[in-house]
């Protein structure tokens, strides 16, 4: 992102996680650029209902994270890779817009084996916008890119054996977007999905015919946790 300052080794501690972990997405621990010490980002993680955060995100850096580690899909805000990966995996889906592209792209690559790693010796301060926060134009993006990811992601058998909880899920994403006098932000999601139901299919099918781990194995390291953006 252009709304963030690098500290001088970020970029050959990402090459050197690269180099001993291979092949996969890379991404810095981010701090808030105007409170130094408070986390943006120590790893993006991603649960089975296609909701993705920022793990730590507005907590203190007490340097509790600070191992490379496995993490659910890289942030966006800085991703590190290779062209090689990106050949495999793809560019970000155009589809995808504002928010939920760095989660789609994770989330493709774990799909063909290729991981997503948090390092923390690489260290970036983010300056995020706040204009959308809160905001209906947000949660509309949110809330259709979240529905995308789970149609073109999961198998048609995952999608069967997970949807009565996805249902359940949905409900209180209705009442959430209710509540917060975002209804309408909702309907469009809703619609926009039927409008690209042949699109959303295209994708699907292309990306089950790469998928090389299943969607059982990858569940298993997906969060448990529930945040609300």
């Amino acid at each position: 992102n252009p709304d963030t300052i690098v500290e001088s080794n970020w970029i050959e501690e990402l090459i050197s996680a690269y180099n001993k972990f291979g092949e996969g997405l890379y991404q810095p621990k981010h701090l808030s650029l105007n409170e130094k010490t408070v986390y943006m980002s120590a790893g993006n993680m991603l649960n089975i209902f296609g909701f993705g955060y920022a793990r730590e995100k507005g907590n203190k850096d007490e340097n509790q994270f600070n191992k490379i580690e496995e993490i659910g899909y890289a942030s966006g805000t800085c991703l590190f890779t290779s062209s090689a990966v990106l050949k495999k995996v793809g560019l970000f889906d155009p589809f995808i817009f504002l928010y939920h592209d760095d989660l789609d792209l994770g989330w493709r690559a774990s799909q063909l084996g290729i991981k997503s790693y948090y390092v923390p010796t690489s260290l970036i301060y983010h300056a995020e916008s706040y204009s959308l926060k809160w905001n209906a134009e947000k949660f509309y993006w949110l809330e259709r890119n979240r529905k995308y990811c789970i149609l073109t992601h999961y198998s048609k058998q995952t999608y069967s054996k997970i949807f009565p909880t996805l249902l359940a899920v949905d409900f209180f994403v209705w009442m959430f977007y209710l509540t917060k006098g975002f209804l309408w932000s909702k309907i469009r999601a809703e619609l926009d999905i039927i409008k690209n139901r042949k699109a959303i299919k295209t994708k699907y099918e292309e990306l089950e015919s790469k998928k090389i781990v299943s969607d059982k194995e990858l569940i298993t390291k997906f969060s448990d946790s529930l945040h609300v953006p």
